[in-house]
């Protein structure tokens, strides 16, 4: 591309660190003169030694063939999005440079779509590098929610007191998401109720000895809870809750709300909830999912340490009754031999 001659500069605004594989009279070098230029295969390793936003690959050099170039990229960690110019690019030898790892392959009298192509590259590359650090944090995510889980049923299977329990769930939980508040929440028979294990920031209201009448719930009973239903609210002054359900919401500074049914015997034992204070929230499913496997592995635990205090109960009883019968032997024997002396 020229002007009376003169090759023409385009006007573009690139990444700044832009490589291209070139001899130093290159047209390209001169058509953009802000890309950085190394015309030896060893000038080339040498320079992927620094981060780089992109690559433009010429047939140009000798020794450094795009396709040997390639070969070279491809070990760079981020992937470098490359860029070829060439001659004679087939269709045959596009596929194989595409095959190595070439984001896009320009032919020689097409230069002035490079700046395009390059821009093209990187803002495919970035948008690769965010989608992979988004599934890398979603595993991630996903790991710790299964470690969580895992330590919180491992300390719940290896104890029969409720309150070591309710303790554990309410911590992990608590840690695992990150919340203002985790509290499990018990009704009576009368669906009254109150808090029998809470993990608290400092600085917010707690619930665990609290005053907590929810009249709207004793009215419905817990009708409205079924096992396979969760209850979210991202934001309580936007949900149309109640006023009765709002106020005592407000009461504990409670800006959004997680909560997952317990269930005994077919019946509403509880609530495990977690509390959002500071700011409204919404709910990622992975959380939603961690709270429910919780919710049921407490219900398991609940029903195990129910039945070892009925066993506890019930062996107690019958020792009881062995020793009363052991007493009885003995106070029979005392009167018989008390009768015996007496002749």
């Amino acid at each position: 591309m020229s002007l009376n001659g003169n090759p023409l500069r385009l006007v573009v605004h690139l990444p700044s660190k832009i490589l291209l594989v070139a001899t130093p009279s290159s047209q390209i070098a001169l058509l953009l003169p802000s890309l950085t230029t190394v015309s030896t295969l060893r000038q080339f390793e040498e320079a992927l030694r620094a981060p780089w936003e992109a690559v433009v690959l010429t047939d140009e050099l000798p020794e450094l063939s795009p396709e040997a170039a390639l070969r070279l990229v491809s070990h760079q960690r981020p992937p470098l999005p490359a860029v070829v110019v060439g001659t004679a690019l087939t269709t045959e030898r596009t596929m194989a440079l595409v095959h190595l790892g070439a984001a896009d392959c320009l032919d020689t009298g097409r230069s002035e779509a490079l700046p395009e192509s390059i821009e093209k590259a990187v803002a495919a590359a970035h948008n690769r590098r965010q989608s992979e650090n988004e599934q890398a944090r979603r595993t991630e995510q996903s790991r710790q929610e299964h470690r969580t889980l895992l330590s919180v049923i491992s300390r719940i299977r290896h104890s029969l007191d409720l309150e070591t329990i309710f303790k554990t769930s309410t911590s992990e939980a608590h840690n695992f998401l990150g919340t203002d508040r985790v509290i499990i929440y018990q009704f009576d028979a009368q669906f009254a109720g109150k808090t029998v294990a809470e993990s608290v920031r400092p600085g917010w209201t707690p619930t665990l000895g609290a005053d907590i009448v929810d009249t709207c719930f004793r009215e419905s009973r817990g009708s409205h809870y079924t096992r396979d239903r969760i209850f979210t609210i991202d934001d309580v002054r936007t949900a149309g809750l109640t006023p009765c359900h709002l106020a005592l919401l407000e009461r504990f500074e409670v800006r959004s709300s997680l909560v997952v049914p317990i269930f005994q015997g077919g019946q509403v034992w509880g609530l495990l909830i977690a509390h959002q204070c500071s700011r409204p929230r919404v709910w990622q499913p992975s959380e939603v999912d961690l709270l429910h496997h919780i919710a049921t592995h407490l219900t398991i635990a609940i029903r195990q340490a129910e039945w070892a205090l009925l066993a506890k109960e019930r062996q107690a009883r019958e020792e009881r009754d062995r020793l009363l019968v052991v007493v009885e032997a003995i106070r029979q024997a005392v009167g018989l031999q008390a009768v015996l002396g007496d002749r």
